[in-house]
């Protein structure tokens, strides 16, 4: 076992002299998501280790497939509003954090704290922590390519906008 983590160590450094974005983020990543998929024709959930299995019915699982489709919906709606009543903004935070490294974006939920990280090859990192006024938080770091950074506008505003839609549906961004 030993052996294994030690070979998987000197690979994380191996592809962080060649790679500098993927050894950070190999390095910072708290774990890895599990991939997303669709639900399946029946389900079995359970909510502890003592607790009884609760079986639920194609009909119960199409419903929450309605549910989430719906939620999807809004999601991508209010996205949609915060883009265009605050796009000035969020590409003026990225202008920010390029030219000094971080940023912060103050809501009325919470606030979400940004660097970028740039690295020799071009490369870059886009990390961002939020913090919600309800004792939530969250983290991500993605990878930016030389013409993200180059043309910083729009593809990293938008995961700005994301991050504070996903502090809370009803967040708005507060002046500076």
């Amino acid at each position: 076992m030993s052996a294994i983590l030690t070979v998987v160590t000197l690979w994380d450094r191996v592809v962080g002299l060649f790679d500098p974005a993927e050894g950070y983020v190999r390095k910072h990543s708290a774990g890895r998501r599990p991939g997303r998929g669709r639900l399946p024709a029946a389900a079995v959930l359970t909510q502890g280790p003592e607790s009884e299995e609760l079986i639920l019915s194609a009909e119960q699982l199409r419903e929450l497939e309605r549910e989430r489709a719906e939620a999807h919906k809004l999601r991508h709606a209010r996205f949609t509003e915060l883009q265009k009543a605050h796009r000035s903004y969020f590409e003026g935070k990225v202008r920010e954090a390029i030219e000094s490294g971080s940023g912060t974006i103050r809501t009325n939920t919470g606030s979400i704290s940004v660097r970028l990280l740039r690295f020799r090859n071009g490369t870059g990192i886009l990390e961002m922590d939020s913090m919600c006024q309800d004792g939530r938080s969250g983290h991500s770091l993605s990878r930016l390519e030389r013409q993200h950074i180059a043309d910083a506008g729009r593809a990293i505003a938008g995961q700005l906008i994301w991050r504070v839609v996903d502090l809370d549906p009803g967040s708005h961004v507060l002046p500076d």
